[in-house]
């Protein structure tokens, strides 16, 4: 698990959004030690003038290296910003709480922070401050790897950003944009994708340089090493590296030392080269336990735990693994986070529901405006004759309410599952719900990105719908639910909104055809569609699903079962279904799967899986299954 690198650049982007007039550049912090520190020793002392002091505690608050300490100052500006009435410095107290907690990787509580200020720029329209305010959400959800929802609020605020350059460009936006960009690359590595992490890269790289924002550089630089290292280019990946890791020591940016000092130890360990994969791995972790970065002490103990595993040292192993095990429990509350992400939930839809009131009340001021005008028609002229017309004009209107009534139904049903729908006409709001055993489905097209290039946008248009359109078809057909896309991945979900039995083998069966399809799909030439290569990983486990969005509804489902599945489809190969132990369970004595032993999955250790080998499901030859039949 990786905090997020660019923190300190979201900060950065805070101060100029809320016109802070005290602002000094991130990366001119050696310099400016000296005058917060005696910023400080001021404020202690009371020598300032009683109109200067909201001043100077909002300077500590935004400024402050201690994370500690900027805690204590915001804190204070929260409840002096309270005595005062002020919601611009309500705002800025909880919005540097969180980042000082985030600081000391103390994500549950900042994102309870970073929550509140987004309620408050909601409720005061302040969308310059709803805007920024989804980034350091997004780096939460990022550093305890709930990447669906990251990259959900980094996508919400460049919308934002972007409305805002359309129209008129400031730089501050562009900076925005690039900010995002890079976030947005980094979230695409650790899906394990590293062309479309590229692509985010070297646009976010692109935009710093046209505003001319070089000193961010290096952090791209790494990032992009990691990217090339998902390639299996070593050599420009540790290169990039390096250079990287040179020039943010310059800058004291110990925490994004510490991850690119992992990359590299991952890159001389795939090369067998143990030595240098410990002595990088080792100064991470010298780094995190200087600068108490729990998350990177915790990655770079396990690190070690598994080189020293693979040399055969068992207790060096074992000593080094107990100490990540310590450090990852003091900072995965993976309970309380999806805890606070149904809080949010929450949040967003009581938000829709005003706008829903709103709504409803310029209705009925509009009808009431009607109805004047059509009174003062109908006194002036003979009332026969206006009865006549106002009564053919509301059946009139009543036709097109309904027709359009009928469509926004029919839209918000292909949005939505039905009694999901339901529910948010009836009550203006849908609750979360649990849901105990689902199966969870992902598909991924192998260098889609590199095919993508060669594509105008039209053809890749087509190509994907073709087989979206086909994907959707068999979804429908095995009563799935289909979730998202993202790019060129695909998830879907069976045993939800309704509990079904057979879940499991429902969605192999679809998976079954999504794979023929895609096969079969290469047996002809066409001009109409690409042909690709897929894989494909399943899981089975409870889930947590609700709607989200401000703007637009989305239904999505969340929990480990959603990880662990995504973990299967990138540990899969091409053609190959690759399901978890969970859903192998569910399935065996209906389908004949090959096991692939135990494999060493990203945060969650060995995990056995299996290919299930699709063409014939097993005993049974030539034969249609009845409902009866896979509930068994």
């Amino acid at each position: 698990m990786s905090v997020k690198r660019f923190f300190k650049i979201s900060v950065l982007k805070t101060y100029f959004l809320i016109g802070f007039l005290f602002l000094v550049s991130i990366f001119c912090f050696a310099q400016e030690k000296s005058k917060v520190d005696s910023l400080e020793i001021l404020y202690e002392n009371g020598n300032y003038k009683a109109e200067n002091r909201l001043k100077i505690l909002r300077q500590l608050s935004t400024e402050h290296p201690d994370p500690n300490k900027k805690l204590v100052f915001s804190n204070q500006l929260i409840k002096e910003a309270k005595l005062n009435d002020s919601t611009n410095l309500l705002f800025d107290g909880y919005l540097h709480k969180g980042y000082a907690l985030y600081q000391k990787a103390d994500f549950v509580e900042a994102l309870e922070s970073f929550i509140t200020a987004s309620k408050i720029a909601y409720e005061y329209n302040q969308e310059s401050n709803l805007a920024l305010v989804n980034i350091p959400i997004a780096d939460v959800y990022s550093a305890m790897e709930d990447h669906d929802n990251a990259i959900l609020y980094y996508d919400r605020a460049l919308d934002l950003y972007k409305e805002e350059l359309e129209s008129h460009e400031k730089t501050n936006d562009l900076f925005s944009i690039a900010i995002i960009s890079y976030n947005l690359g980094d979230e695409y590595i650790k899906y394990k994708m590293p062309d479309s992490a590229l692509v985010y890269l070297e646009q976010s790289e692109r935009l710093f340089n046209k505003i001319n924002e070089r000193v961010y550089l290096p952090f791209i630089i790494g990032s992009k090493g990691q990217a090339y290292a998902l390639q299996n280019k070593n050599e420009v990946a540790t290169a990039n590296l390096t250079i990287a890791i040179d020039q943010l020591k310059e800058f004291e940016e110990y925490e994004a030392v510490s991850e690119f000092l992992h990359s590299l130890s991952d890159i001389y360990l795939k090369q067998g080269k143990p030595s240098e994969a410990i002595d990088y791995a080792e100064e991470s972790l010298l780094l995190g336990k200087k600068f108490g970065l729990k998350d990177h002490i915790s990655k770079a103990n396990l690190k070690l735990a598994q080189i020293y595993e693979d040399l055969g040292e068992t207790s060096k192993s074992y000593r080094f693994y107990k100490d990540h095990i310590a450090y990852r429990d003091s900072v995965n509350n993976l309970t309380t986070v999806q805890n606070l992400a149904n809080v949010r939930t929450n949040f967003e839809l009581s938000k829709k529901q005003i706008e829903v009131d709103l709504l409803e009340q310029q209705k009925k001021n509009q009808k009431i405006l009607t109805f004047s005008i059509a009174l003062a028609l109908l006194l002036s002229s003979f009332v026969l004759a206006g009865l006549f017309r106002r009564n053919r004009y509301i059946k009139r209107t009543q036709k097109i309410i309904e027709a359009e009534k009928e469509k926004s139904d029919q839209l918000l049903l292909n949005i939505l599952p039905g009694d999901t729908a339901q529910e948010l006409k009836t009550k203006g709001h849908v609750k979360a719900k649990k849901f105990e055993s689902v199966s969870v489905l992902f598909t991924d097209f192998l260098s889609f990105t590199h095919i993508s290039e060669d594509l105008t946008p039209e053809e890749l248009v087509r190509s994907v719908d073709f087989y979206y359109s086909k994907f959707d078809e068999i979804t429908s057909k095995f009563g799935l639910e289909k979730i998202k896309t993202l790019g060129d991945s695909y998830m879907c979900a069976a045993g939800l909104p309704f509990p079904d039995n057979s879940h499991a083998i429902k969605i192999v069966m679809a998976a079954i055809e999504f794979m023929q399809f895609v096969e079969n799909s290469k047996q002809f030439e066409s001009e109409e569609h690409t042909r690709f290569d897929m894989r494909i990983g399943i899981n089975s486990g409870p889930v947590v699903a609700g709607v989200v969005g401000i703007k637009k509804f989305a239904f999505d489902i969340w929990g480990d079962t959603v990880n662990v599945a995504s973990r299967m489809e990138s540990m899969s190969i091409p053609g190959k279904i690759n399901i978890s132990e969970h859903t192998y369970e569910l399935i065996k004595d209906k389908f004949d799967c090959e096991y692939r032993g135990k494999i060493d999955v990203k945060n969650k250790g060995m995990m056995k899986m299996y290919f299930v080998n699709y063409g014939v499901p097993k005993n049974i030859q030539k034969k249609v299954w009845t409902e009866k039949e896979m509930n068994k």
